[in-house]
């Protein structure tokens, strides 16, 4: 596909006016499809309107710049402001974007090729708008390696033919936005037009990316399972207890949290971090000291398990310490759309478009459903527990899935996970 594709969906776009038209710049609305300063000059503007909406919270504006102090919003919102720098002509701030430009073009190329909702949800037609203008934005800006632009002018691709098939399917009545986004992406891919698709690449079992904002760098570990087509994010940080996450929009709300005395533990040292290498199975190895006083920490140990479709978590929590009287309870969050009932003592079970499984199959802390929100996360909760200088481990075990017709877990044995 070349970019007169875009052109093409421009003019079909244009054909169906309507009041949201008001938000671009009149050049996209009524100029001919031109390559030209003024067009340029009028994406500039287009991305200028976009930032101002996310501030605004509009309904115009891509779900995921919208999550108030979120990680994801900010970067994603970085780099629109990087490409106005470089349609200004400011390389020391666009050049600096550089880095972030490449792990971005390889992770929407990720989640592309594995078909996941990370970045856009089912019904957020405006955020694959985004990541094919993106795409088409860092190839143009030299923002992605010279080896992969091949594999970034394929997804670009399949985001607009996804684009476009939900587009005529969902009769989406906003216009404006999407207009917009592929108006830069046509114009981004007249430089961009001689890069030739590549859909053979494909992505290692484990990736890692590295994105930096306001000197913080944030590293993720990207996991393929599932015969190459599911794909879970791992936050690797010194102060937060990892989870696997699909959707980069609620990573913060998910997980496993455990309370002492009321106060929610926070790491302070990453003391080991290892891939777990099985025959039949990959996983990835965690083990965090937090400090709770002078004398007494806790030696937190965390491993995840992918096998087959299923993913199995294991916490092994060490109170180091003499003296002491504490009282403790968790809460464990898992990313599920599904009303969920227990089938059996502590298996609980979701019908759905992706159906979804848990198991609880060592429960020390008493986890017991407690809520399902809005936003598409199961609550699972623990009634308070009290120990007493306690050296006993607490050891919890749980297996998960999801997906269509999933109905139950792929059992095996946990044996060796710690080595």
């Amino acid at each position: 596909m070349d970019s007169t594709a875009y052109k093409y969906f421009i003019e079909e776009l244009r054909q169906n006016y309507s009041d949201d038209f008001k938000i671009l710049p009149l050049y996209f609305v009524k100029s001919p499809i031109f390559c030209s300063e003024e067009a340029f000059s009028s994406l500039k503007q287009f991305i200028e309107t976009i930032i101002i909406l996310s501030k605004e919270c509009s309904d115009f504006v891509p779900k995921i710049l919208l999550i108030p102090d979120s990680f994801w919003s900010n970067i994603l919102l970085m780099a629109h402001k990087s490409i106005i720098d470089l349609l200004d002509n400011q390389p020391p701030f666009s050049h600096a974007f550089k880095v972030n430009g490449i792990n971005l073009s390889r992770l929407i190329s990720l989640c592309t090729q594995c078909k996941s909702n990370a970045i856009s949800s089912y019904d957020d037609i405006e955020a694959i708008a985004m990541q094919c203008f993106l795409l088409e934005a860092f190839m143009y800006a030299g923002w992605c390696p010279n080896a992969f632009e091949q594999t970034a002018k394929f997804s670009s691709h399949v985001l607009f033919n996804t684009l476009k098939k939900m587009f005529h399917y969902l009769k989406i009545n906003k216009k404006a936005t999407i207009l917009g986004y592929i108006w830069g992406a046509w114009l981004f891919a007249q430089k961009t037009e001689g890069i030739r698709d590549n859909s053979n690449f494909v992505f290692s079992d484990l990736e890692i990316f590295e994105l930096n904002m306001n000197n913080i760098s944030k590293r993720y570990i990207a996991r393929i399972f599932g015969d190459k087509r599911i794909l879970r994010f791992i936050k690797k940080e010194a102060n937060s207890i990892p989870h696997p996450f699909e959707k980069l929009q609620i990573e913060e709300e998910i997980g496993f949290s455990l309370y002492v005395n009321n106060k929610k533990i926070i790491p302070d040292e990453l003391l080991e971090e290892k891939q777990i290498i099985r025959p039949k199975m990959l996983g990835n190895k965690f083990i965090y000291k937090c400090n709770l006083s002078e004398f007494l920490n806790i030696l937190w140990t965390i491993a995840f398990l992918f096998y087959d479709k299923t993913i199995y978590r294991i916490d092994l929590i060490r109170f180091l310490g003499d003296h002491f009287k504490l009282k403790i309870n968790a809460t464990f969050s898992f990313e599920n759309e599904n009303k969920l009932i227990e089938k059996e003592k502590n298996i609980f079970f979701g019908m759905g478009i992706n159906n979804f499984i848990i198991r609880f199959i060592q429960n020390p802390f008493g986890f017991y459903l407690n809520e399902q929100t809005a936003k598409g996360i199961t609550i699972f909760k623990t009634p308070e527990k009290e120990i007493i200088d306690n050296k006993e481990s607490f050891q919890t075990v749980c297996a998960w899935a999801s997906g269509k017709g999933i109905t139950t877990l792929n059992e095996t044995k946990l044996i060796g996970i710690y080595d």
